[in-house]
């Protein structure tokens, strides 16, 4: 399994983005899905549009001899923005 996550930054107008995985296989299949076309034409319409808060995206890697051959989305976590005042 992979994890795509996004949170706040310490500024208001930046962002961190994560990819974790127990293996490289996961976090290069990850940043792939991420990057694709094809796959964030399917991801994208399942997040929030607004862009305030951040996410979780949990992904299901095969792989075999630590190359990924087959990635999916099992599923997502929104999270709230950030307070005002922050």
């Amino acid at each position: 399994y992979a994890v795509i996550a996004k949170g706040p930054g310490l500024r208001r107008d930046r962002g961190i983005l994560i990819f974790a995985s127990h293996g490289s296989a996961g976090t290069d299949a990850a940043v792939e899905y991420l990057t694709s076309r094809d796959t964030i034409n399917d991801l994208a319409p399942r997040l929030s549009t607004s862009g305030a808060g951040g996410y979780q995206v949990l992904l299901k890697v095969l792989a075999d001899r630590d190359q990924a051959f087959k990635t999916e989305y099992v599923t997502h976590h929104e999270s709230a923005p950030p307070p005002v005042g922050r």
